[in-house]
């Protein structure tokens, strides 16, 4: 086994995207015979563990030196796709698989939780034609705060993304993919579901959500209220949603301007509550941490109130 050193969780490394799980067993293992010279940097020794590598087909996994658990029991995955881009995964373990689809298999990834969970999640990307993929890091972000309080979440390659099956079909079949999704949750793990979605992901994915009753709670993330290009989006739906609600968006984004978000969200029953994340654009860019912290500190206190 390989033994490397590496920053703690709070030391993590952003980049645009994580990288696909079929790339991350040659990259990493490139990585981890050469660590990546930030990853070396001394730090405080309170920062610093010595963390053994266990590789698996569809994942890296690392385990603390001196925890005995078998890999499926991992602690963390760190995964890297260059010696400068790096991402610590803290999971007990992520699937790669296809789950079923209503235009054929629909690529997923489940980081798994814990056995005690109270909710299972599915965070939706971003648009598809404009590059939206499960990998986007407003997206992981997402799941990562959902993660870290024992969920199971799940997100998934829109039709026509990836490797998904079928065509982009402007957010109509979309609705039946995030349909497909909460199906497979539900039987998996049957549990209170908790949708998540970012930009066209929240979209389209509200719709599908506000009316299902499996679903107990509703994030939006940088949804889309200007009209984009040939895209427009109707809200007036979340009108009659009684569900609890969380948007956050950025005080810089160009697709939902503060004085129409704030309008649309004083119309909505409660409970919902907004947060504009100041000097944030549609992506959240350097603000990524306060975004991921609003989520995760609103759905802690949705469990136990």
């Amino acid at each position: 086994m390989d033994v490397i050193r590496h920053y703690n969780h709070s030391q993590q490394l952003e980049d645009n995207s994580v990288p696909a799980q079929t790339d991350v067993e040659n990259d990493a293992a490139r990585t981890f015979r050469k660590p990546p010279a930030p990853m070396r940097a001394k730090r405080d020794k309170e920062d610093l563990e010595v963390w053994l590598i266990v590789r698996q087909p569809t994942a890296v996994f690392i385990l603390p030196e001196h925890d005995n658990s078998s890999s499926t029991q991992a602690r963390s995955a760190f995964t890297c796709h260059s010696y400068r881009r790096c991402t610590l995964i803290d999971v007990t373990s992520i699937r790669s698989f296809s789950l079923p689809g209503p235009a054929g298999p629909l690529e997923a990834l489940l980081n798994e939780g814990v056995p005690e969970a109270t909710h299972a999640a599915v965070v939706c990307h971003p648009h598809p034609l404009y590059g939206g993929t499960l990998h986007n890091k407003v997206v992981f972000h997402a799941m990562k705060a959902l993660n870290t309080l024992g969920f199971p979440v799940l997100r998934f390659n829109f039709r026509g993304a990836g490797l998904s099956a079928g065509e982009h079909d402007h957010g109509n079949g979309e609705m039946d993919d995030v349909r497909a999704a909460l199906d497979w949750l539900n039987q998996e793990f049957h549990l209170p579901l908790i949708f998540a979605g970012f930009s066209f992901g929240a979209a389209v994915g509200l719709r599908a959500s506000c009316r299902d009753s499996r679903v107990q709670a509703l994030i939006a993330l940088g949804i889309p209220i200007a009209p984009v290009d040939d895209r427009s989006y109707d809200h007036d739906f979340l009108k009659t949603c009684t569900k609890p609600k969380l948007f956050v968006s950025g005080s810089r984004d160009p697709f939902a301007p503060r004085a129409k978000l704030v309008a649309l969200v004083a119309e909505l029953p409660e409970p919902k509550k907004l947060v504009i994340i100041e000097a944030a654009d549609h992506f959240f860019e350097g603000r990524l941490r306060e975004m991921r912290e609003e989520v995760e500190n609103w759905m802690r206190d949705m469990v136990h109130a």
